[in-house]
């Protein structure tokens, strides 16, 4: 199951680029 979600966030933060990706990232990390 995490590993679903990490691949997921993976694919979230490349759509998005820079600091907000990362800033994103560690929210939903969170």
């Amino acid at each position: 199951m995490s590993i679903y979600l990490s691949k997921k966030s993976t694919v979230l933060v490349q759509g998005i680029t820079g600091r907000e990706g990362l800033y994103h990232a560690n929210r939903m990390r969170a």
